[in-house]
């Protein structure tokens, strides 16, 4: 499980989610699924980029790799547990 708080227009899809299912997929990897939850607060990029991305990653890494975008205020309500945060912010 990935989480990725300030994830914007989650720019950094096309370079991380690849990398991230080549190394840690089965059979190089030892998991059988990732879990990939992004958000952000501003609701700008839900209207394009989301389910762009969301119908990208599906086409490209299977469906073993589930992608969810949400918009969150991190201040009211915390993230989802996860093994792996990655955090970057302008």
């Amino acid at each position: 499980r990935g989480s990725l708080p300030f994830c914007g227009g989650f720019s950094e899809a096309p370079l991380l989610l690849p990398f991230l299912s080549e190394r840690l997929l089965s059979p190089r990897g030892k998991a059988e699924a990732l879990m990939v939850h992004g958000c952000d607060v501003d609701p700008d990029p839900s209207r394009y980029w989301w389910p762009a991305w969301k119908e990208w990653s599906t086409h490209i890494c299977g469906p073993r790799v589930t992608l969810e975008l949400v918009q969150q205020d991190l201040v009211t309500s915390p993230l989802p547990e996860a093994d792996f945060i990655l955090g970057v912010h302008p």
